[in-house]
């Protein structure tokens, strides 16, 4: 899968995105309905391998897997107006594969919904 992330010095409020799953995903973030509709499903991340929890660690939050990252980091950054690229230099520990699969994955399942 590839993806192409654009942005601007103003921080637009949605990344450009080729794949219409990932697309889809950052719209739901971007769009208050959709947001809602997002927090209030239960995502099933034991289903995406780019994640992991352990109850010692940031209070079992997910995170990206082998970071101290917590998945919701990346969906509020994209909230707020970040591009994927702006996220991935904030944290250098996460992994293209890791947000593509978490935006993949969330994408599935709102559809799933």
């Amino acid at each position: 899968m590839t993806i192409l992330v654009t942005g601007t010095a103003s921080r637009r409020r949605a990344s450009h995105v080729l794949a219409s799953d990932l697309a889809f995903a950052l719209r739901a973030v971007s769009c208050p309905a959709r947001r809602r509709a997002l927090q209030s499903t239960m995502l099933d991340w034991a289903r995406c391998d780019a994640v992991e929890r352990a109850s010692d660690r940031l209070s079992g939050a997910w995170t990206f897997k082998g970071t101290r990252v917590p998945v919701k980091a990346l969906f509020e950054n994209l909230e707020d107006g970040a591009t994927v690229e702006q996220f991935l230099q904030w944290f250098p520990g996460v992994t293209r594969g890791q947000v593509e699969a978490v935006l993949e994955h969330t994408a599935q399942s709102l559809t799933e919904v």
